[in-house]
């Protein structure tokens, strides 16, 4: 069926926009920075990623699905595609996060698009959020959420991938307590993260899987600590699922173009789960 029929029904939903308020408080950065330990860079006074903690929904229990997310219908459209997963996303710098600051986050629905991919049909949602003190806007965020038809997971990515032998890594295996700590910092119900079975015995994975955005910060505070400073733009796409239970490398290299830089997840396998345009 072509995407406009597909769209038609849910139309109405571009456009739409939430604002809601949050405050960067010590008991949070201290929280942060106890989950992630060494990967929590000191470049900032803020960690980097701590936004995606700020203004989440928060949604009574007769509100939620059988994933643990919000109902379809309440703050996303309601997409006949069952399974959600973080798809990627841009982030674009125009200043720095402080404690204590109150957090203005506008978020909007900018796109809705229907395809066909490989593990069947998908739905992009593609969502805005500004973040600012004051007047003063501190992050751009494109967001880019994906729904799919089928049950089976996302195919994993089938090259192995090589890390440059001139790039800076990390060594992080994330357990279940870790990233059950992160669900809660970020009010993040899905039940891939925390339940087991659930991951296993309804949405088809071969355990938990590790977060997203827990995978996106790692290369963001990778970044911002060999740099020294935020950088202005970081490009990040998931590849493949990251199931909890073996290491993983964050690895960052120059591509060669002045300020540029290319950096990326890499399980025990070889397979790279995420990637990542930085741009200082």
């Amino acid at each position: 069926m072509p995407n406009e029929d597909l769209l038609a029904p849910h139309r109405h939903w571009i456009g739409k926009h939430t604002e809601r308020h949050d405050h960067i408080s010590p008991r949070l950065i201290e929280q942060f920075r106890a989950t992630f330990g060494p990967h929590s860079t000191s470049a900032t006074p803020v960690p980097p990623g701590l936004f995606w903690c700020l203004s989440p929904d928060a949604l009574t229990a007769d509100h939620l699905g059988e994933d643990g997310h919000p109902r379809l219908g309440i703050t996303m459209p309601e997409i006949p595609y069952p399974r959600r997963m973080w798809a990627g996303g841009r982030l674009r710098f125009h200043g720095e996060f402080l404690p204590d600051q109150m957090i203005t986050k506008r978020s909007t629905i900018r796109d809705i698009v229907f395809k066909t991919g490989r593990s069947g049909n998908l739905c992009f949602v593609t969502v805005d959020h500004l973040y600012r003190h004051g007047d003063t806007l501190i992050l751009e965020e494109e967001q880019n959420i994906v729904y799919r038809e089928e049950v089976t997971p996302v195919a994993a990515a089938s090259e192995i991938t090589s890390i440059p032998t001139d790039a800076i890594t990390w060594q992080v295996n994330p357990d279940s307590v870790q990233m059950f700590r992160y669900s809660a910092l970020t009010f993040n119900g899905h039940r891939i993260h925390y339940d087991r079975d659930h991951s296993v015995n309804v949405e088809g994975h071969p355990g938990l899987v590790v977060h997203g955005p827990m995978q996106a910060t790692w290369m963001l505070a990778l970044a911002t600590d060999h740099l020294g400073h935020l950088p202005t733009e970081m490009h990040y796409r998931g590849l493949a699922a990251y199931i909890e239970g073996a290491p993983a490398t964050v690895a960052m290299a120059s591509t060669g173009e002045e300020g540029k830089y290319d950096a990326m997840v890499v399980n025990a396998d070889g397979i790279k789960t995420m990637q990542a345009t930085v741009l200082s």
